[in-house]
């Protein structure tokens, strides 16, 4: 019997040295996983990190930041250009109801003439004047009167007037240096192609408003009065504006003229 015990506690013995054996193989199993596991996380880690600091992504990044940076110049710049466009035409608002005005351009124009111009406006009734010094022939009168709707075209070279309407008699030069007054929010487009700088013109300074490679406007930064024009280089220049200095526009005498009548 108690050999029998003997050899029963032995193999009990023998059994749990077997569990024990099992129990660190299995635990040394899990432990192999988990340094695997460990392992290739950091491999993992690690390709992404070279992924990440490659030369494609470096471009890219660089790119991107390039991107962002144009697009912030681009913000200030219009901004800029809206604050500026906004200050001159307040500015020029204050001639949109002028009654009695004038003012003197001189020109320059792409066939080589020169030119000069004569505006004056007494409430409903104008006057332009125009000289081209190379080509007298070319220079002509315009006489408008809106309460009796009556225009008249004269060129004192040739001796000849065309008598028609108000409305056609319309040559478009009166509101020159006021243009701004009338350009209402249109004018804010010009915020988002125009390149605006600064420069004077006769001691006076003024923002150079570039328009397009063709066209460009000078305007007086205190009044917001348009001072020079350049349009597919002929350039236009105020030599003098005056207000309220018009006492009285005379109707053009057509003694002597040959006469047309238009309707």
């Amino acid at each position: 019997m108690e050999k029998e015990k003997q050899e029963n506690i032995e193999n009990e013995k023998i059994e749990e040295v077997k569990v024990d054996e099992n129990s660190n193989e299995s635990q040394s199993i899990e432990e192999n996983k988990k340094d695997d596991m460990t392992f290739r996380k950091v491999e993992n880690v690690k390709v992404k990190k070279e992924v990440k600091e490659g030369p494609v992504q470096k471009f890219f990044k660089a790119i991107l930041l390039v991107i962002a940076i144009l697009i912030a110049i681009y913000c200030v710049f219009i901004s800029r250009n809206i604050l500026i466009l906004n200050s001159i035409q307040s500015k020029a608002r204050q001639y949109i109801d002028l009654k009695n005005y004038s003012y003197e351009t001189t020109g320059n124009l792409t066939d080589g003439y020169t030119s000069e111009f004569k505006f004056s406006k007494k409430d409903d009734i104008t006057r332009t004047e125009a000289t081209y010094f190379s080509d007298t022939e070319k220079s002509f009168i315009i006489w408008r009167n809106k309460n009796e709707n009556q225009g008249i075209l004269v060129y004192p070279k040739q001796q000849e007037a065309i008598e028609t309407t108000f409305e056609q008699s319309d040559f478009g030069v009166g509101n020159f240096p006021i243009q701004l007054a009338f350009a209402g929010d249109t004018i804010k487009l010009l915020a988002f192609s125009s390149i605006i700088s600064s420069e004077e013109v006769n001691g006076k300074d003024c923002y150079v408003i570039q328009i397009s490679q063709n066209s460009k406007k000078w305007v007086d930064k205190e009044t917001g009065l348009v001072l020079k024009e350049e349009i597919n280089g002929m350039t236009t220049e105020i030599v003098d504006v005056q207000i309220d200095n018009v006492k009285e526009i005379y109707k053009p005498d057509l003694t002597g003229y040959e006469v047309i009548r238009q309707k």
